[in-house]
């Protein structure tokens, strides 16, 4: 009988053990983290299942469009409302589906959360964290507590009807209760995050943006009810929660960085609020020859001083990005999905 030679035998068993390897890695790749960039959350059409996320690197300037269906294979889902990151996970309201999707940094689903009634929607709209908590407000009249380590829904808290953003300050939540059309609501909820008691300050008719400030004063801006009150902006000292001032406002939501807040103007240009003289200090921040069809969303980048302002187009159709240094002079640009409506930077 020949003798087998065990030197060609162990290296015919390292070379399969290396091939069978090679293989496992091509059929089920590790994750790749993306480099430090920014994601934008596209609402999508309302009613139809096609919102999607963006993805944009800061040193490659490369895209990747709908990075979340690529990941995960299956779509985001109807109406993504907010995007937010609280520790390692990353976590997007989508409105119209009731689902709270969390992700890593890559994109790749977690887990994906129903919040839901009896089948129907409670309709997830935004985020605050606190402690270990996410609190997710539902527009069905209710903010969701989430525990974040085991990603379980917890309590539900009554709050105002219709609510839309939320904000937390000096350990109490800010919900803005809209009383969705015709608006005919005027009050902030103050949820008290020690026994979670509930209390409501009155503001302006149909409120919706929450905003906090270094000196956790509260910015609560409304649309006003059609034909019976201007939109206003509502300012709350959160100590005792008394209403500091009411003035007209005519704007959207205000981003908050340092001691200035921008936000889109009725007339379609972006503005900027100073809140230490709770005025207006400048009213077209773009400061070069950028036209914006239709501003959408704005969000400050904190590491580089760079703003991003999203423009919806025609609500319809893919949508941009635009970058600006702090004086309003254009970086970059960027292709988008349908209404790019949140922006979250992801800088390590």
């Amino acid at each position: 009988m020949k003798q087998i030679n065990t030197k060609y035998l162990l290296l015919g068993l390292a070379l399969t053990v290396l091939l069978a390897s090679c293989s496992k890695d091509k059929d089920d790749p590790k994750p790749t983290a993306p480099e430090p960039g920014v994601y934008v959350l596209n609402e999508g059409g309302f009613g139809t299942p096609n919102a999607s996320l963006t993805f944009y690197g800061y040193t490659s300037k490369a895209t990747t469009a709908d990075i979340f269906s690529t990941k995960n294979g299956r779509v985001l889902g109807d109406t993504g409302n907010e995007i937010k990151q609280y520790g390692s996970k990353i976590y997007i309201a989508v409105d119209r589906s009731g689902t709270v999707e969390v992700i890593d940094r890559t994109g790749a689903s977690i887990k994906k959360i129903e919040l839901k009634d009896g089948g129907v929607t409670r309709g997830p709209r935004s985020f605050a964290f606190n402690n270990g908590k996410a609190y997710v407000v539902c527009y069905d009249g209710h903010v969701a507590v989430l525990d974040t380590a085991s990603l379980s829904v917890g309590t539900l808290i009554n709050v105002g009807r219709n609510p839309d953003q939320i904000g937390i300050a000096n350990n109490k939540l800010y919900v803005a209760n809209s009383g969705g059309i015709p608006g005919d609501e005027n009050t902030v909820s103050v949820i008290n995050l020690s026994n979670l008691a509930v209390k409501a300050v009155t503001v302006g008719d149909n409120p919706f943006g929450i905003a906090v400030d270094s000196d956790n004063q509260v910015y609560v801006t409304a649309y006003g009810k059609w034909g019976v009150s201007a939109s206003s902006l509502t300012i709350i000292d959160s100590s005792d929660d008394h209403v500091i001032s009411k003035t007209d406002f005519e704007g959207g939501a205000l981003t908050i960085s340092g001691n200035k807040g921008y936000f889109v103007g009725y007339d379609g240009k972006v503005k900027v609020y100073d809140t230490k003289t709770e005025a207006i200090v400048n009213e077209n921040f773009i400061s070069d020859n950028t036209e914006l069809t239709a501003p959408y969303a704005v969000a400050v980048n904190e590491a580089s001083g760079d703003v991003y302002i999203t423009d919806a187009l025609t609500y319809d159709v893919d949508g941009d990005c635009y970058i600006f240094n702090k004086d309003g002079k254009k970086q970059d640009a960027f292709k988008t999905g349908i209404n790019p409506g949140s922006i979250l930077f992801i800088n390590k």
